[in-house]
């Protein structure tokens, strides 16, 4: 299969840039180019030019792309216990008041024994439900491809949206969802999040908080904008929202940047919920936060999920949401599911 970037623009519309792709530091000002970095945005050449590029339509996906045959990959134990000592390291520092909140993540891992990922992957991109937000990409022995549920952010017409999408909850707890004061806490820190990125460009606009309810999974969104009185860049609005405290710290500060950081040491967690777009020749874009997905270099193959962890969080709700996660994202692609933990 050839390199390729994949996101999708509307419910049933997606972008597909062909390579070799050129990296770039800045976007060429006279064709799409994608935004692929990695979560602590220190990728030197971020912005990927594709060779060509195409507007297809839902059903043409498996044709561009798919193959209809699973890969067969063997699953690796759980480090569970490198999680209990992230929840543990993380609850100290919120109980000595170093931040409010913190996300910490976890990955599981396996080894493709016969098969291509991607292609079997992109394949199932086609059926996913059109309220997910699809991506992908494959550029050398590594790519990626997922069904967000939130965008960082679109552009155009003189407008910046956003969104918060915070609170978890399996589709049959949903009515909990609205009246959990734990849910509530966190989607709120989300939202001030938000509105204090944005404030100094406008009148930033807050919308009533709604359940969406996705495959297996329900969250609490709310949909934030401002109309800036002078547009700000890709780069500036990436700068300002990533990562969100849905996925970062509440408050962003030097504490929290650090326990992220000493986090990923063993981890790695590359682009696992980093900012992945596309922006238009003219300036319009639309920006997603690349979760939900299987990422695959070579022949492993890993799916991420993270927690947001408050002073009253417990490992073993923690647990339960990761695994909520990694269930959901098992069932969009089609993957079987975990027993007990461990996976099959």
């Amino acid at each position: 299969m050839p390199d390729f970037a994949l996101i999708q623009l509307a419910p049933g519309r997606f972008l597909l840039g062909w390579g070799p792709f050129r990296h770039l530091p800045s976007p060429d000002p006279l064709l799409p180019s994608f935004y692929l970095n990695d979560y602590f945005l220190d990728a030197e050449t971020p912005w990927k030019i594709p060779d060509s590029w195409e507007i297809v339509e839902r059903g043409e996906l498996g044709s561009r792309l798919g193959g209809p045959q699973p890969p067969a990959i063997d699953w690796q134990p759980l480090d569970d216990v490198s999680f209990q000592s992230l929840f543990r390291s993380a609850h100290s520092a919120l109980a000595r008041g170093e931040f409010g909140k913190i996300v910490p993540i976890m990955f599981q891992t396996g080894v493709v024994r016969e098969g291509d990922p991607a292609a079997y992957l992109v394949e199932r991109l086609a059926m996913l439900p059109p309220e997910m937000w699809a991506y992908a990409y494959r550029i050398g022995e590594e790519g990626m491809a997922g069904a967000s549920p939130e965008t960082l952010f679109t552009l155009g017409e003189g407008l910046v949206e956003t969104m918060a999408v915070a609170g978890t909850r399996g589709l049959d707890r949903v009515r909990e969802l609205a009246d959990d004061p734990k849910e509530r806490e966190e989607h709120e820190l989300v939202v001030r999040d938000l509105e204090q990125q944005l404030r100094d460009l406008g009148r930033v606009e807050v919308s009533p908080t709604t359940v969406v309810e996705l495959p297996t999974l329900a969250h609490l969104v709310t949909l934030v904008s401002v109309r800036p009185r002078s547009m700000p860049s890709f780069e500036e609005v990436v700068r300002r929202l990533h990562p969100t405290a849905a996925l970062g710290s509440s408050p962003r500060n030097e504490a929290a940047r650090q326990w992220l950081r000493n986090a990923d040491r063993g981890i790695g967690r590359g682009t696992f919920g980093a900012p992945f777009g596309v922006l238009f020749e003219d300036r319009s874009a639309i920006c997603l936060v690349a979760i939900r997905n299987v990422a695959w270099n070579g022949e492993r193959v890993r799916i991420g999920s993270g927690a947001g962890v408050l002073v009253e969080s417990t490992l073993e709700n923690e647990r339960k949401e990761l695994k909520r996660k990694r269930d959901q994202v098992r069932a969009l692609f089609g993957l079987a599911p975990e027993r007990d933990g461990v996976p099959a």
